[in-house]
């Protein structure tokens, strides 16, 4: 993977918190040794925001989650990172889904400035929790029988 600056420059401390976390998290996976490969696919079934094993991201899921980076809850910016973290986990260090998976949440933390934990999880639904600074909010994200994940704050 390479970054590359936007045409014209760009200043990074005119970025968000959020903004600049996210570009610190890209910037380390992308200046790293190797090549990290992932599969970006649109409402499939089979994945629920991100699969680990089939090393993909399902965009319509993705769009599911706040647009906002300053919104408490689970952001698109935050998903991404937190795939692309897991991605380079299993990758390039060689982790299991356990470690990549707990490398994501944290990249996710770091984008969001909000903390994740997890909440019940079962086959056909997930419940994350973010705590930050305007309290915490609930999400349950219904993905059974679904091309699309329905995410639905509690």
């Amino acid at each position: 993977m390479v970054i590359l600056p936007a045409e014209g420059g760009g200043n990074l401390s005119e970025m968000s918190l959020h903004g600049q976390e996210f570009h610190r998290e890209l910037t380390e996976i992308a200046h790293s040794e190797g090549n990290v490969k992932i599969n970006i696919d649109y409402a499939r079934s089979d994945v629920h925001t991100g699969n680990f094993d089939k090393e993909t991201i399902d965009v319509a899921d993705v769009l599911q989650f706040n647009k906002k980076l300053s919104e408490l809850g689970g952001t698109q910016a935050g998903k991404l990172i937190h795939e692309f973290r897991e991605q380079y986990g299993k990758q390039i260090l060689r982790g299991h889904f356990r470690s990549a998976h707990a490398s994501g949440i944290q990249a996710e933390n770091n984008v969001n400035l909000s903390i994740r934990s997890e909440g019940r999880s079962d086959r056909t639904s997930a419940t994350q929790i973010f705590t930050g600074p305007g309290g915490t909010v609930k999400n349950k994200i219904i993905f059974q029988n679904r091309p699309v994940i329905k995410v639905l704050k509690q």
